[in-house]
């Protein structure tokens, strides 16, 4: 199995499993930007196995993890979303230079599963940043049932997966236009992603199982 791919997928599981116990505490935020760093790091991994794409997924990672320091020092809002785009661009790479080799996969292994669910849990990570900026441009732009406001990735991520997977709980409900958007565009995304993904898989299945 891919150790690359193993990695990442340990640290997408890390993050979405311990943030909502880290909760959105203030003093909390030091280690909801570790789980992120986490993953970034495993990202720069996956980019830099491809020789191909080795010089720009080093280039995208390295600009990614030094954006996301940077609200620490300068506690500015443009800052934030600025971090958060630099996040988004190189998951963006990663997820794609995944998607590329997957398609050049012929056979269904590990590798491909893994692979799969790591693009999957991606665009939820990627969306749930993309909400993060629109947040904090537009404080007005979710609106929570009981009145409060969103109060960073804990939040954001909560509701990037409720979306994804067409859930839907009501209990924070996307208000700006580009807020409901990018909902619809991850939750258009989420159902294809997994219709075409399964059928690669049983494509490749199949083929494998007629050629032996």
């Amino acid at each position: 199995m891919n150790p690359s791919f193993i990695s990442l997928l340990a640290a997408l599981f890390v993050l979405i499993f311990a943030m909502p116990l880290v909760g959105t505490a203030t003093d909390a935020h030091p280690l909801r930007e570790v789980l992120l760093v986490g993953v970034l790091m495993a990202g720069v991994f996956v980019a830099t196995h491809n020789q191909r794409s080795l010089r720009t997924g080093v280039v995208l990672g390295v600009l990614a993890l030094l954006s996301r320091g940077l609200p620490v020092f300068i506690e500015n809002s443009a800052i934030e979303v600025f971090s958060n785009l630099m996040s988004i661009v190189f998951l963006l790479f990663v997820a794609w230079s995944m998607l590329t080799a997957l398609a050049r996969e012929k056979r269904v292994d590990l590798d491909t599963v893994a692979g799969g669910i790591c693009i999957y849990l991606l665009i939820g990570l990627i969306c749930s940043l993309g909400f993060g900026a629109i947040s904090i441009v537009d404080a007005a732009a979710f609106a929570y049932s009981n009145g409060q406001a969103l109060s960073g990735l804990p939040d954001t991520l909560y509701f990037s997966f409720v979306t994804l997977t067409t859930l839907g709980y009501g209990d924070i409900t996307p208000v700006a236009p580009m807020a409901r958007s990018l909902a619809m565009i991850e939750s258009i995304i989420g159902q294809l992603f997994i219709a075409v993904f399964i059928a690669r898989l049983v494509a490749l299945y199949t083929s494998q199982q007629e050629s032996e």
